[in-house]
């Protein structure tokens, strides 16, 4: 159950990052100091970057804890066993 909730938390939080990248773009203007600026990846990409990669690695984990298909489990069985019990 934590993994399902943090992998619900982060695709939300997905789509929320990829419509402010949308709106915002990739990159952004910073100033240090009063001489010094420039552009740097935006706020919203490098955390974008980092939970994308920890939402593939949930998922990942989370495929890897359904049955083996080659164990002769078949979709919708145990469902289909409960139902007419």
């Amino acid at each position: 159950d934590p993994l399902i909730s943090k992998a619900a938390f982060m695709s939300v939080t997905l789509d929320d990052l990829q419509d402010a990248i949308n709106i915002k773009g990739v990159i952004e203007e910073y100033q240090n100091g009063a001489t010094q600026t420039g552009y740097k990846k935006s706020v919203e990409v490098e955390v974008y970057n980092t939970m994308i990669k920890n939402y593939h690695a949930i998922m990942k984990q989370l495929i890897e804890l359904l049955p083996d298909k080659s164990d002769g489990y078949v979709a919708g069985e145990s469902l289909k066993a409960f139902l007419s019990s």
